[in-house]
């Protein structure tokens, strides 16, 4: 299930689900596998509704999905090691 915009707001909606899974790439939401969202300049992340993510090198972040960056989900992104200053 992936997530849209509606007339109303943001909804759930059922799309065929593709193969790619945590940090593929991706062009569309179709290229994703159940779960998982394309997001940001085109990879696939799982959804984090709750706010906890399975891997201890993730964590629950919003992010744009690529097919519409106006429209931002929950999903796990990694970890990256970062100096105060850069």
């Amino acid at each position: 299930m992936q997530r849209a915009a509606t007339d109303v707001g943001v909804a759930p909606v059922c799309l065929p689900a593709g193969a790619a899974t945590d940090g593929m790439p991706c062009t569309a939401p179709t290229d994703c596998a159940a779960g998982y969202e394309c997001v940001g300049e085109g990879k696939c992340q799982p959804y984090c509704c709750t706010g906890d993510c399975t891997r201890h090198d993730q964590f629950c972040d919003i992010q744009p999905t690529l097919a519409d960056p106006a429209l931002r989900v929950p999903v796990c992104v990694p970890i990256h090691a970062c100096g105060l200053l850069d």
